[in-house]
């Protein structure tokens, strides 16, 4: 009896064990299913978690890359506006020059009309000295035909009066005085008579040259007429100089940024722009930042969106421009045709509109934190991924809880972040020196 009732006992405990076995076996069994499905949910998320740092890496280059463009097209500009700037100082040194040139052919002009009526009224003098020698010449040589007349006369009464000649003798050698201080006189006046005409001649020649050397002045400086022409052809070469320096001069405005962070760190809603309004399509490169009105199939709302340039395409002679935010992991998403574009950034004037700081600061903070939170969720899932044959990663309970943890992390510091950049494009800048006018977010 005894031996029955220890072996009953013995097949009891027996089942006991067996029953507690198979209770242990299926729960391991349902344990290891749940571990299986949320080694898959880990897997899927580590995967997911991968591609977000592929794409995180492939922006930080396409970054660093513009960044480069960008360097290389503001030093293009530069240099364009330096030569704009140099053309423009020739310019106006070839208008003064010409300017010059003009002053100097109206006092030449003074000049040789001055000399023109000096030498006229010297000529007046000359030919009114002439004339008075000539009515000399004239009263002399009728002295010296009466003289004649009268020799003659006293030739006759000598000879018919023979018998007065004793007595006339004394009158008659006081004639012959008189004759010869007559004829004295004469060849006095006409050695007098030729002097002048000698000096009368070189007056004349005088007279003759001055006139061939006013001739040639007026063959050289031309006609008043003649100058008159060169004056306007001065002056419609000045004309056509101020016509070509116009296009040369700049149409620019300064414009500010909103705090959305878009184009941090490089523009900053604490700065203003100089753009370029007359711009012309085929001046805007690859690296330029421009400003534009967004087209319906942009991811983008707003009047108007300042982003670089980072593809460019011609069709039928319009230029369209494909966008994206310096801090932006995705472009905009559509082309901007040119007649969009409102201008494009030519020099940034840093820290203008201090205003905006407060608004900056909660923008740059939330992207910071989404930065963070990026990063840390990449790092753990680095860390703790251990591949197998297979090249899939397996992580252990604790390690799945953490990732999942840093994982909820991130995307509350999406939403954070888009809260405010929506509040930034809302926000409203007062007339005053006061701060931004903002809606605050808070976090989730």
């Amino acid at each position: 009896m005894r031996p029955l009732v220890v072996s009953v006992l013995s097949n009891g405990l027996l089942l006991l064990t067996l029953s507690l076995f198979v209770v242990v076996f299926i729960r391991a069994d349902q344990d290891l299913t749940q571990e299986r499905v949320a080694l898959a949910n880990v897997t899927a998320d580590l995967n997911v978690a991968q591609q977000e740092a592929a794409r995180y890496k492939d922006s930080r280059q396409k970054l660093l890359a513009q960044n480069a463009g960008t360097e290389r097209s503001l030093s293009k500009k530069s240099e364009q506006l330096e030569d704009v700037v140099e053309r423009n100082s020739v310019l106006d040194r070839d208008v003064d020059r010409l300017l010059a040139a003009l002053e100097d052919l109206e006092h030449e002009y003074s000049k040789v009309t001055t000399a023109r009526d000096v030498a006229r009224r010297e000529n007046l003098g000359y030919v009114s000295e002439n004339r008075f020698l000539r009515s000399e010449v004239s009263a002399l040589t009728y002295d010296l035909e009466l003289s004649g007349a009268e020799r003659s006369e006293l030739l006759n009464a000598n000879e018919l009066q023979a018998s007065d000649i004793a007595a006339l003798r004394a009158s008659n050698d006081g004639l012959s005085a008189t004759n010869r201080l007559i004829e004295r006189d004469k060849s006095d006046l006409e050695s007098k008579l030729g002097e002048r005409n000698a000096q009368n001649s070189r007056l004349n020649q005088e007279l003759e040259d001055i006139r061939n050397e006013q001739e040639a002045l007026l063959q050289q400086l031309g006609t008043v007429e003649q100058l008159e022409n060169k004056a306007a052809a001065l002056r419609a070469e000045i004309v056509e100089l101020e016509d070509r320096r116009k296009p040369l001069l700049l149409d620019t405005s300064v414009r500010n940024f909103r705090c959305t962070g878009s184009m941090e760190p490089d523009v900053t809603c604490l700065d203003s722009a100089t753009y370029l309004d007359n711009f012309r399509p085929e001046d805007i490169v690859v690296g330029t930042v421009i400003a534009f009105r967004p087209v319906p199939s942009c991811r983008l709302s707003g009047p108007s969106i300042s982003h670089r340039v980072i593809k460019i395409k011609v069709e039928k002679g319009i230029h369209y421009f494909w966008t994206k935010g310096d801090a932006n992991a995705r472009a905009d998403g559509c082309w901007i045709p040119e007649s969009n574009v409102g201008g494009y950034i030519t020099q940034i004037h840093k820290n203008t509109w201090p205003q905006n700081a407060s608004l900056r600061v909660h923008v740059n903070r939330a992207k910071a934190e989404l930065d963070e939170a990026l990063r840390e969720y990449l790092f753990k899932y680095k860390q703790y991924c251990v591949k197998d044959g297979h090249g899939k990663c397996s992580f252990s309970v604790h390690q799945i809880d953490e990732l999942h943890r840093l994982h909820y992390r991130y995307v509350l510091s999406v939403e954070l972040y888009s809260c405010w950049v929506n509040s930034a494009r809302t926000a409203r800048t007062p007339t005053d020196d006061g701060p931004t006018v903002f809606v605050k977010c808070m976090k989730p």
